[in-house]
């Protein structure tokens, strides 16, 4: 686990990269909150 942490410390940007691949004005009410559930699951499963 430390061998892990250390490295992130040497590669601050690196994450998940989310496509999105659906425009419509659904969609663009929906996405940021799709973004955010994907935040706080993720926030949840490390913190």
């Amino acid at each position: 686990m430390n061998y892990l942490r250390n490295s992130l410390c040497t590669y601050p940007d690196w994450g998940y990269a989310i496509y999105r691949t659906t425009y419509s004005a659904e969609s663009d009410v929906l996405f940021p909150d799709a973004i955010r559930y994907i935040e706080a699951c993720i926030k949840q499963a490390f913190f």
